[in-house]
């Protein structure tokens, strides 16, 4: 079970290389997660979201995010 401890709703909010969980979207429906475990990488200009599975959803600073940042929860 998750629980949302907090939300990235613009460029601005995004926790850059740390380790989180997230469920929603970037870019409308062009990239939908779903409780998707990673980080968020940038370098040179390039914007991604890196999953624990090495595999990268590529976004620009404008683009529409919504994403609710979850923490696993033992409660039912």
């Amino acid at each position: 079970m998750y629980k949302t401890t907090g939300r990235i709703d613009s460029f601005d909010d995004i926790p850059w290389d740390v380790p989180i969980t997230v469920t929603g979207s970037i870019d409308g429906n062009r990239a939908w997660m779903q409780r998707m475990s990673g980080a968020f990488k940038r370098d040179s200009g390039d914007f991604r979201f890196v999953n624990d599975f090495g595999m990268s959803t590529h976004f620009k600073k404008g683009d529409i995010i919504s994403l609710n940042i979850l923490e696993r929860s033992e409660e039912i």
